[in-house]
């Protein structure tokens, strides 16, 4: 007669080892799922410095206008956009000549003094591409202000579009696999 099997005896080895692949395969998902979140994190956080830039931008631009500056507005375009806060971000390394940027950790931004844009050195980079689809190591950033007569608009003569624009566009984080 064959014996009952009892809660003493413990699984078999073939028991353990089908709840051992299911953890596997669990964690294999949810692993690639937390690198994806951790990418749309740190994509947010981007963009909200940008956004807080492009507002710093507007406030230099109407600062200089009511103060009768108008002559200093085109010097927007090429000044190092992280100046202009009151307080720079934790992320923020500095401004560097092109042979001193390797240096500057992932996760940092550091404005390029030769090219005069502000640029972010992504963390992670598995769903970051650029729209020709090449790869990117770092993220470009560049004021582009209009300024000249006949450029107006909302009222003010003279400055017409104001932005901070990537200089290559970019797809990241926005569909996982």
């Amino acid at each position: 007669m064959a014996r009952r099997r009892t809660a003493a005896d413990g699984f078999s080895l073939i028991e353990l080892l089908a709840v051992l692949v299911v953890i596997a395969v669990l964690a294999v998902v949810l692993l690639r799922q937390a690198v994806w979140y951790q990418e749309r994190a740190e994509r947010a956080a981007m963009e909200s410095t940008i956004a807080v830039l492009r507002s710093a931008l507007q406030m230099q631009v109407a600062g200089r206008i009511a103060a009768g500056r108008d002559a200093q507005l085109s010097a927007l375009a090429t000044e190092n956009p992280m100046n202009w806060l009151a307080r720079k971000p934790k992320s923020y390394a500095g401004a560097y000549e092109p042979a001193g940027a390797p240096h500057v950790p992932a996760g940092r931004w550091y404005f390029d003094v030769a090219d005069r844009q502000l640029v972010y050195r992504p963390r992670h980079r598995r769903y970051l591409t650029a729209s020709d689809r090449g790869e990117m190591t770092e993220l470009r950033f560049r004021t582009v202000l209009d300024v000249g007569p006949g450029r107006g608009h909302g009222g003010v003569d003279g400055v017409g579009e104001m932005d901070i624009r990537v200089v290559r566009a970019y797809s990241w984080a926005e569909d996982a696999d």
